[in-house]
């Protein structure tokens, strides 16, 4: 499925289904979700994945299963620590994505995203590095 927001930022997207978002979540997302997340937020193809035993990103799509880590020239790059502009910075009203979801926000207190993010780092090689 294409995307396009505002007609400024288009490209393939996963299709979604209307969904509304707590109150501090950004506001610049559409009332709406992910068709593949289920009602507790959890990603069917993953948990359809594990429960066949395979790896959990087997049936996601490459954007989806690294998230919230970025390739850039072939290589991993890891979420923008506060106060970077994220990748996906369009202006103040689309600050981006990664740095709007709690999955991608940096934490002061949390673990380092190599530590946290091992599996997905250690998925794209396996899978899609050269």
């Amino acid at each position: 499925m294409d995307g396009n927001w505002e007609n400024r930022v288009t490209g393939r997207k996963t299709a979604v289904c209307p969904f509304k978002h707590p109150s501090d979540f950004s506001k610049h997302f559409n009332q709406t979700k992910c068709i593949f997340c289920d009602d507790e937020g959890f990603c069917l193809l993953q948990k359809i994945a594990t429960r066949e035993n395979k790896d959990p990103w087997e049936y996601k799509p490459c954007a989806c299963c690294l998230f919230p880590l970025v390739v850039k020239q072939g290589q991993l790059t890891p979420p923008p620590n506060k106060g970077d502009k994220d990748d996906c910075y369009v202006d103040e009203n689309y600050p981006g994505y990664a740095t709007s979801l709690y999955c991608g926000q940096d934490c002061p207190e949390g673990e380092e995203w190599q530590k946290v993010l091992q599996q997905k780092v250690d998925y794209f090689h396996k899978n899609f590095s050269k």
